[in-house]
């Protein structure tokens, strides 16, 4: 997102609309994945620390680590509370588990066996570059939705890598402005088919799911080797209007946005 943001801010005025509205759409398509908000509807909290109401939009709550967070310390808050919970709450509630590495989804399925996973979240992980976050909803049997979400992930880097290409063979001009920005595009086109192949491979870039489980599953899932935060919200009754914030695999003391090369 930062190398086709830079693009518009600096380049695209020397180009066409038509090379503007695919970097914006891109950009759009990235900021949605990072911010992945589940649903339509309403969900309201009550006096947790952690969950929050999105200033200006009462009805979005907020669940995980938003950017600035202190991971030790909000991992110690979310083992403090699942403890809690085993006084207060009986029956099934949502969490969102944030993974140590990147998993498979055959992996994610042992990982995550004893819950309900209603959202999972997808990402390639490669050093130094920010790639497009993916959240999986609604799943209904985990392994095929999944790798079917993978495989159309594929398809759609695919699409867009043709496109870029597309432009950046248009961009015949000499001028400066025109080779750094079809060197971009060149570079973008990269960037997208080696995530394709990622996708394509069912490579291992599962990093969070949202669950559904008792407070005794949950207990079970936040000790088992994978398993790096589990973040109860015994106030959510429905993911309409949540956003989900997990922690990336690599982040470790602060959140902050992945680097960018």
């Amino acid at each position: 997102m930062s190398l086709l943001s830079r693009l518009d801010d600096r380049l695209l005025p020397a180009v066409s609309g038509m090379v503007r509205g695919l970097v914006r759409r891109r950009i759009v398509l990235v900021v949605l994945g990072m911010v992945a908000v589940v649903g339509l509807g309403a969900a309201a909290l009550a006096g947790t620390h952690r969950h929050r109401a999105v200033p200006g939009r009462s009805s979005v709550v907020r669940v995980g680590a938003p950017q600035g967070t202190n991971i030790p310390a909000y991992t110690a808050a979310t083992k403090a509370e699942l403890a809690t919970l085993s006084r207060t709450s009986k029956g099934p509630i949502y969490a969102l588990v944030s993974m140590t590495a990147y998993a498979r989804p055959l992996d994610t399925v042992g990982l995550t066996s004893g819950t309900v996973v209603a959202v999972a979240y997808l990402r390639v992980p490669m050093p130094g570059v920010q790639t497009e976050i993916r959240p999986v909803p609604s799943m209904t049997s985990l392994r095929p939705d999944l790798e079917a979400a993978m495989r159309s992930a594929a398809a759609s880097e695919e699409r867009e890598a043709e496109d870029v290409d597309t432009l950046a063979k248009k961009l015949t001009g000499g001028s400066t402005k025109e080779k750094e920005l079809r060197a971009s595009y060149e570079q973008s086109g990269l960037l997208l088919r080696t995530q394709a192949q990622a996708y394509r491979s069912l490579c291992a870039c599962v990093y969070a799911v949202v669950v559904k489980a008792t407070q005794l599953e949950l207990t079970k899932l936040a000790a088992r080797p994978g398993v790096r935060i589990v973040d109860p919200a015994p106030d959510i009754s429905s993911l309409e209007r949540v956003v989900f914030l997990p922690v990336l695999p690599e982040e470790t003391t602060v959140v902050t946005p992945p680097p960018d090369a």
